[in-house]
């Protein structure tokens, strides 16, 4: 039924007015739970979720490098990457991860987290030098090594550092009297033992005994046709040639070898080389990386970015990040679990332009995802 009044439109309109109540702040925005209280630039900033509509939003990815990343962001809603006047926190997982659910508790821990530094870290290997040896025949006649990549030399004992290397070909060619010799072989590092091999020789006349260095039964190849098989061989020459080829090949699942050329009746035509492996340990120049660092993030009103890293510096003594509680949350709106932090903060953030500007955290209390 209508009823006709000169005061239903405005009973109504009354009514319509009444009955609208102001929506309860959806999860994450709090009365406020999440603030930030500080300073940015020598000048006040007071944020909370829930305060003129910023709310606090939880992401995580994977970033071009390989690592995880756990993100918090307060600022406006709608814009997990940060809008203006907004503050992100980000936690680089501290090690490549295919599995986004792996455990991450170690940014959990309460206490000083890692800033990211421009500056290089140094760090120890423990390395592998390999020490090359020509054959006695050739210590005063000019050689050649080659270790490929444009490494090339002509010491007589050269050595070479390789890093955790499956294996390596190693040329050596030398001339003497105008008989011209190259052999090649591919040296396989300490980490492959069962391939490593090599042999030495004595001789008496034209009878040679051969006595192989490595793991397992070998195949002898003599160069004039015959083969034999054991660790130790003994083989007599009846060819009237300069030198022959010798190769030892490992029999124990490893396709390897090792060659070196035998001069024979009485002439020194035909290289050959030994080597020996030992550890060394190297410093190594580690480029700076995010991994197990916390990443700070200022984005003021007219929308430029700071942030606490710049290339070639390293934080100062002065600078930190410290967590003074970390206690489990609910889950986000995704349904990720998250960790509640209260963190304390004094740093220099720093712009595109390499501008910078201090930035301390009094209070603050921010959200990151725990994948699970």
């Amino acid at each position: 039924m209508v009823v006709k009044s000169k005061y239903g439109l405005l009973i109504l309109v009354i009514l319509a007015i009444g009955c609208t109540k102001p929506l309860p702040p959806e999860e994450w925005e709090g009365d406020p739970v999440f603030v930030f209280q500080g300073s940015v630039n020598n000048e006040k900033v007071s944020l909370g979720a829930g305060l003129s509509g910023r709310t606090m939003q939880t992401s995580y990815f994977l970033d071009t490098s390989g690592y995880w990343v756990m993100r918090g962001t307060l600022g406006p809603r709608n814009c997990p990457e940060g809008c203006e006047n907004s503050l992100i926190i980000s936690y680089f997982d501290e090690k490549k991860r295919t599995n986004v659910e792996a455990d991450r508790s170690h940014h959990t821990r309460i206490g000083h987290w890692k800033l990211p530094s421009g500056k290089s870290t140094v760090t120890y290997d423990t390395l592998e030098a390999l020490t090359f040896y020509v054959d006695s025949a050739f210590s005063d006649v000019p050689i050649l090594w080659d270790f490929q990549f444009g490494d090339t030399t002509s010491l007589k004992n050269p050595t070479r550092i390789f890093d955790n290397f499956t294996h390596r070909l190693v040329c050596l060619s030398a001339n003497l009297n105008s008989c011209l010799s190259n052999v090649c072989n591919r040296i396989y590092g300490a980490n492959y033992p069962e391939c490593q091999i090599q042999f030495s020789y004595t001789q008496t006349g034209n009878t040679y005994t051969f006595y192989s260095q490595t793991n397992g039964p070998v195949r002898w190849e003599f160069g004039d046709g015959n083969i034999a098989t054991g660790d130790s061989v003994e083989h007599t020459y009846t060819s009237n040639h300069k030198n022959f080829r010798v190769c030892a090949y490992q029999l124990s699942g490893c396709d390897a070898s090792f060659c070196r050329d035998v001069p024979t009746y009485s002439t020194d035509c035909g290289v050959g080389y030994s080597w020996s492996s030992r550890d060394t340990i190297q410093p190594r120049h580690v480029p700076p990386g995010f991994e197990g660092r916390v990443m700070v993030e200022w984005i003021n009103m007219d929308g430029e970015r700071y942030v606490n890293y710049l290339q070639k510096r390293k934080p100062t003594d002065e600078e930190y990040f410290e967590t003074i509680t970390v206690e489990p949350y609910k889950p986000d709106p995704n349904g990720n679990a998250t960790v509640i932090i209260s963190a304390a903060a004094n740093l220099w953030l720093f712009s595109d332009n390499n501008d910078s500007i201090p930035f301390i955290a009094d209070e603050l209390i921010f959200a990151l995802p725990q994948p699970e």
